[in-house]
């Protein structure tokens, strides 16, 4: 019924002289997560999703066939993926969150232990081809080291090949993926990064704020399509951390106020 009352009452404004232009909001909505919805339902249904997913796929492998013509190093030749939402879908996760009205790491190792992750679309087919070409497989993922049998067993579960305790690297201490890459380094050619983050790549990315971030894009750029490959992922990252200027312990409202001041609308 208030529903209701709430309808005809703007519809009446509508209609009426003087009528004061509805207030923003300025307050978080009924879920704490509900900032996530759109982008948890595109991931999860939309099919433009899927063709962003098979195409930068598609990209890596025809890169790859262009890097096994080309002159090799005295190293064995590898390539180095994220996992969460490069190599399996996250998206059931956020979604728990929204609709539970809780934040991360809200139920995060009980989701890690279910190994219940989907392959992204192009993905195992991918990672599958690479392995069938002679590439050396690593999984670098800032997923911690207690969530490391949970992680083994939902990407062997989905198919991903050459997956062991030597070749899926978790985080330590760190958050930084650049001194797990150097070690990497040391002994092979990675000649692909595969991820949906631009700290999975480089650590010239690293804990800048959003124009630094897009100006080391942009001074960077020849590398995307050749070396990197990334994936969409409008969820979360280190995008929403610029956002916060990495202040991940402010209060949701304060979270919800800052989204708000940054978007930039038409005059």
């Amino acid at each position: 019924m208030k529903k209701s009352m709430a309808f005809l009452s703007i519809g009446f404004c509508a209609l009426t002289l003087g009528c004061s232009t509805p207030r923003p909001l300025t307050s978080v909505p009924h879920s704490q997560s509900e900032h996530l919805v759109g982008s948890t339902l595109w991931q999860q249904h939309s099919a433009e999703y899927r063709a962003l997913a098979y195409q930068a796929y598609s990209l890596a492998k025809l890169r790859l066939d262009e890097i096994l013509k080309s002159p090799k190093s005295k190293k064995q030749r590898a390539i180095i993926f994220d996992i969460d939402e490069t190599l399996l879908d996250g998206s059931p996760y956020e979604s728990t969150l929204i609709l539970e009205s809780k934040s991360y790491p809200y139920k995060w190792n009980e989701f890690i232990a279910s190994a219940s992750g989907k392959p992204i679309p192009g993905a195992l087919e991918f990672a599958k081809y690479a392995d069938k070409k002679g590439l050396s497989i690593f999984y670098v993922t800032n997923r911690k080291e207690k969530n490391k049998t949970g992680t083994l067993t939902n990407l062997k579960k989905a198919g991903f090949p050459n997956v062991n305790e030597k070749t899926l690297v978790m985080r330590a201490k760190d958050r930084s993926k650049e001194p797990r890459r150097n070690q990497i380094e040391k002994d092979y050619e990675v000649v692909l990064l595969v991820g949906d983050n631009l700290s999975d790549f480089d650590k010239v990315y690293d804990d800048k704020n959003l124009k630094n971030r897009k100006q080391a894009v942009d001074s960077t750029q020849q590398l995307f399509g050749k070396k990197y490959i990334i994936l969409p992922n409008p969820m979360y990252g280190d995008w929403e951390g610029a956002v916060y200027d990495y202040r991940w312990t402010l209060s949701e409202d304060e979270k919800f106020k800052v989204r708000h001041d940054t978007l930039e609308a038409f005059e």
